[in-house]
């Protein structure tokens, strides 16, 4: 009988951040920012395994606390600096596991707070059904592209559409990337060729990158327009 697939939930946290001191811990309407996304993860019930890679004392001692069915990488201090690519913090944790190579190994990114559960219900069906090896969150943008010449990109000059007719542009947006554990291994890279889009609204794409963005988080929740 074939062994289960298996889906592993991977958020990568580091103690360090440029745009906020401690954006990662920090409260946002009360709740340290990752629980956001690692609080939604839970709810889905979707995953065998869900991990928090971090340097972060802080984060350790919140899940010590609070939750006791996620389970903690320590990360390296190499793969969590300023400059260090998020696939190098992935690698870290693959060479220290043998999962099988049909596995799907799923990142979700803690400066994506809002990230729906149905979403991610979304996201792990395709993962049931596909044949491509990858699998990414974008959002759909129908704002139209110039070039830095003043030339439109995407309608020209005799025939500009309206906007609510244009079907627009899909604008990859950085919440949660998905891909077999063979091809990351392979590859050394988070996605791959073929990959499959899972489409999330524009509001639940926001990335929380510095104190504009912060409040703006706020502010949705305050206004309720999630």
């Amino acid at each position: 009988m074939p062994c289960k697939m298996k889906k592993i939930a991977f958020i990568p946290l580091r103690a360090q951040s440029k745009g906020i001191e401690g954006k990662n811990t920090k409260a946002l309407r009360g709740k340290p920012l990752f629980c956001w996304i690692l609080d939604t993860v839970i709810s889905c019930s979707e995953f065998d395994e869900i991990w928090v890679a971090t340097d972060c004392d802080c984060v350790r001692s919140i899940l010590g606390d609070s939750y006791p069915t996620v389970s903690l990488f320590d990360r390296s201090s190499e793969s969590a600096t300023d400059l260090s690519p998020t696939i190098d913090v992935v690698m870290e944790f693959l060479s220290t596991k043998s999962y099988a190579g049909g596995d799907w190994f799923v990142l979700f990114q803690a400066t994506s707070p809002f990230t729906r559960q149905e979403e991610i219900k979304k996201l792990c069906a395709v993962i049931g059904q596909t044949d491509k090896v990858s699998i990414v969150a974008c959002y759909r943008s129908n704002r139209f592209r110039w070039s830095s010449e003043g030339v439109p990109l995407d309608y020209s000059w005799s025939n500009k559409p309206r906007r609510q007719d244009y079907e627009g542009l899909l604008l990859e947006a950085g919440a949660f990337y998905a891909s077999k554990i063979s091809s990351i291994e392979q590859s050394k890279q988070l996605i791959t060729s073929p990959a499959e889009v899972v489409e999330i609204s524009e509001t639940t794409a926001l990335d929380i990158d510095n104190l504009i963005d912060f409040a703006m988080a706020e502010t949705f929740i305050e206004y309720g327009l999630l």
